[in-house]
Formats: structure tokens, C-alpha cells, sequence
């Protein structure tokens, strides 16, 4: 599938604009209050080239264009927000431009993130056709490879317009490589702490859990004289590092939840206190435990009685 499309709100841009929100029907806010609203223009076949579904209503048509009646799509999060208990399809608003005070809804289209970093925000979308922009990001999807096909859009773009300046040309994915980037960075950054502070956790608990079968060699050789198998020696001294690490896990959960306002600025589609997350990281945590642990706990199942009594 092939084709194009131009936007001048593209997504992983900043070029997007803000429009005051007006409901047809409803009472006018005060100045300053309306709600925002973010607007971009868009051709015909916008949705299928850029693989947007439109979820209700209908997509734009060519005769969406100048000298015809204003239209726009909104997305979910716009039919959300300000539609909450209602089909927006056939609703009218105004947003605060010359010529769109009486805007009618024909469709509402699935969200798309304008910023890697924040959710999607309420967008009406309009029709190219009926009010032509300067300056537009073009979008062209093809089944070849973007390197080679960049020449000759190029090309085609100086024939059609010699004097428009064509610039900033790469492919979707190299953009959002670029958007990524100081996330990405942040992101194995953070994770590379993660595993040192897992690893040092892990030297931590065997260091300790070997000093503790080294103190207590005589009491253990008194236990398995006493009758006391090595299984269940190596379960209580497992049994130990895990308690230790239980009270520490504790802590640190709630050191973390406390802190959730730091890292809410990393965290995309999740919520800081995400349960399953944190049950993720007290399971991993528990198996470093029981890893740290079986060394010493081995080790002190298989002392000998009597060479621990000799010892003393």
C-alpha cells in the first residue's frame, strides 16, 4: 500500500497549535476559560496512509474542501473530554478561527502522541482543502526502502513547487529514534544503576549470610548431631537471607511509592504505583535472596559434627 498525505501537526513535532473550544449548544464560557484544543489540517487520505483508524463516523472526502461547510474529526480523547456522556458525530462547535464557528464532527479518529513524553491531547483535525497552510510536513508511505525513495520525492516536490523549500526529510522510524533518544539514554542509564545496585545487593546478602554459617558453625554442628538433616539446615539459612531481604524489600517499597512524583516524568502508559510492577521487582528481588543465600546455606549443610565441636 502506497500514497500520501500532508499535516501540519505532525506527530514528534512542535508545530502544533492551540484553538479556544466553543460547544454549539452550550453555555459560552467566560473569556479566558474556554478549554484548548489542539488543530492541525490534513488531506483526504491522511488516516489510511498513516494507518489511523477512524472509530466512528466517516474519514475526509475531496469535497471536504474550500466554499464547503466547515467539518473536522476529533480524537478519543477530545470525544472523551468534552463528550463524555454523548455521540459527538453531528455536534457543532467553534474554534476560535475566521471561518470555523459552526464546525461540524463527521468522525472521531483513534489518538496518535504529538510528543513522545505526554499522552495524547484533545485534537480537532481539518481538512487541508479548505484552508491551505504554508508551511506542511509531507508523508509518504511506500513499500520501498526510505533511503532510495527520498531523491525522487525531492524531485517530485521541486516540479510542483520550485520555489517551496523542501527540507528535514527521514523516515518515520529515524525520527522516532530521535525523539527516543534522551528517553532511551535515561532509560538504560537508570536500568544500568538497577543492575549494579541488584548485583552489590547480591555480594551484600552472601557476605553477610557467610559470616553468619561462619559464627554460628558450632550451633549447626550441634543441630545436625542432634539429628537435624542437611535440607533442613540449607531451608533455614535460606529461610534467613529471605526474611532479611523480606524487612529490606519493605522499606524500599515504600521509600519508592514515596517517591513516585520524581519518576513520574519517565514513566509512560504506567502508573507509579503500578502493582504488577512492583510485585515484578519484589519477586526478582527474592530470587537474588534465595541465589545469594544457597552458597552459605550448602556450605552449612555440609558441615561436620563433630569437626564443628572439635573446632571449639
Amino acid at each position: 500500500m502506497s500514497g500520501a498525505t500532508v499535516d501540519g501537526c505532525a506527530p514528534l513535532t512542535t508545530s502544533c497549535a492551540n484553538s479556544s473550544l466553543y460547544i454549539v449548544g452550550r453555555p459560552v464560557p467566560q473569556p479566558g476559560n474556554a478549554p484548548f484544543i489542539r488543530r492541525h489540517y490534513v488531506g483526504a487520505d491522511h488516516f489510511r496512509v498513516l494507518g489511523i483508524p477512524v472509530l466512528r463516523g466517516r474519514a475526509f472526502e475531496n469535497t471536504d474542501r474550500e466554499g464547503k461547510p466547515a467539518v473536522a474529526i476529533i480524537n478519543e480523547t477530545a470525544a472523551k473530554r468534552f463528550w463524555p456522556n454523548e455521540n459527538p458525530i453531528g455536534k457543532h462547535m467553534a474554534i476560535g478561527l475566521r471561518g470555523y464557528d459552526d464546525v461540524e464532527v463527521v468522525g472521531i479518529a483513534g489518538d496518535v502522541r504529538l510528543n513522545i513524553d505526554s499522552l495524547a491531547p484533545p485534537v480537532a483535525i481539518l481538512p487541508i482543502l479548505r484552508a491551505p497552510r504554508a508551511a506542511m510536513m509531507i508523508f509518504v508511505r511506500s513499500t520501498r526502502d526510505p533511503a532510495s525513495l527520498a531523491p525522487e520525492v525531492r524531485n517530485a516536490l521541486r516540479e510542483l513547487a520550485p520555489q517551496a523549500p523542501v527540507y528535514d526529510i527521514q523516515s518515520l522510524t529515524d525520527r522516532s529514534a530521535a525523539a527516543t533518544a534522551q528517553t532511551r539514554f535515561s532509560t538504560t542509564l537508570l536500568a544500568l544503576f538497577a543492575l549494579t545496585a541488584l548485583l552489590l545487593a547480591a555480594i551484600g546478602i552472601y557476605g553477610v549470610m557467610a559470616l553468619a554459617v561462619a559464627a554460628r558453625t558450632r550451633e549447626i554442628g550441634i543441630r545436625m548431631a542432634l539429628g537435624a538433616d542437611g535440607r533442613r539446615i540449607e531451608r533455614a539459612v535460606i529461610g534467613e537471607g529471605v526474611g532479611l531481604v523480606a524487612i529490606g524489600a519493605a522499606i524500599g517499597v515504600g521509600v519508592a511509592i514515596a517517591s513516585t512524583r520524581v519518576l513520574r516524568s519517565l514513566l509512560f502508559d504506567l502508573s507509579p504505583t503500578d502493582p504488577i510492577t512492583y510485585a515484578a521487582i519484589v519477586a526478582l528481588i527474592g530470587v537474588t535472596a534465595v541465589a545469594a543465600s544457597w552458597l552459605p546455606a550448602r556450605r552449612a549443610a555440609s558441615i561436620d559434627p563433630l569437626s564443628s565441636l572439635r573446632a571449639e
